[in-house]
């Protein structure tokens, strides 16, 4: 392995046939109709709130220091809005309404009904999931747990967060973002509860 050094000054033996064909789409992904019990909605959001009219906390204990450094260009403002935005809160004991998110106006809430595309990746087929396949993206991590969500007894439905479209935005040093989780799962013992989750190896 070599660090540092420029691809395209080490040398290497060319390839005549070029690149490998992607892999053929062969597994269409889509939501079942006879399995409609087991669909899961999620709200599009684009965002969050906070709706403060009078009164504001900020627990300073909390916030962590920010070093200036003349030599670096960094983005400061970016870091410092990102800061204020974590730990400024509207007091709620004094009515203050928490942070709420803002939904998106353009599109309705998602839905595994959505769900209707080809993939060429591996599948596996499952029983607890509105989709008839849970699409992998790892060798076996996503798989196992596919495995063991499907199996479990207090599980009711999940999905694999695969052209679902299911996305939490954040903010990274002054930046948006979307965090994409890999699957989503509700309980057969607590109402209105889901579980996002994500695997690591």
């Amino acid at each position: 392995m070599v660090f540092g050094v420029p691809f395209q000054l080490i040398p290497f033996k060319a390839n005549s046939t070029g690149p490998p064909p992607p892999a053929p789409k062969r597994h269409h992904v889509r939501g079942m109709p006879e399995k409609a019990n087991l669909e899961i909605s999620f709200p599009r959001v684009e965002g969050y709130a906070q709706e403060v009219r009078n009164r504001i906390t900020l627990d300073w204990d909390k916030v962590p220091s920010l070093a200036l450094d003349p030599l670096n260009l960094s983005p400061y403002y970016g870091w410092l809005v990102e800061i204020l935005r974590e730990y400024l809160q509207g007091d709620t004991t004094a009515g203050e309404a928490p942070e709420l998110p803002l939904l998106e106006q353009s599109r309705g809430a998602g839905s595994t009904s959505d769900v209707d595309f080809w993939t060429g990746k591996d599948v596996r087929e499952v029983v607890n999931s509105h989709l008839n396949y849970v699409v992998a993206d790892t060798k076996q991590w996503e798989q196992s747990a596919a495995y063991l969500i499907d199996t479990h007894p207090r599980v009711e439905a999940f999905v694999k967060n695969a052209g679902l479209g299911f996305g939490i935005p954040y903010f990274n040093n002054g930046e948006p973002h979307e965090f994409i989780p890999d699957f989503v799962i509700r309980f057969k013992d607590r109402e209105n509860f889901h579980l996002i989750l994500e695997t690591k190896g």
